[in-house]
């Protein structure tokens, strides 16, 4: 455990303070620009290939990405079903 505490204190995501025990540091660690470009690049990737064997094609994973970024960006949309049968 002790390891891992000193890991994770290493990479910038707990700070320890003498006397009052460990927290989790106030600003968390950014990866460099590079690094973290090439991680959205991978998971591209992976979308992209998830999303062809599901048989969808581009112009579908363009629509799920703008739905996901509207939301993040404003908030879920909420559905209203219409039931059945009712007036």
């Amino acid at each position: 455990v002790k390891k891992a505490y000193d890991e994770l204190e290493a990479l910038g995501y707990i700070e320890t303070q003498r006397g009052r025990g460990t927290f989790v540091a106030a600003r968390l660690p950014r990866a460099a620009a590079s690094v973290q470009h090439a991680q959205i690049a991978e998971a591209a990737r992976a979308l992209v290939t998830q999303a062809y064997l599901a048989g969808l094609r581009l112009n579908d994973i363009v629509q799920l990405l703008k739905q996901a970024d509207r939301e993040i960006s404003v908030g879920p949309t909420v559905h209203h079903r219409k039931e059945i049968g009712r007036r």
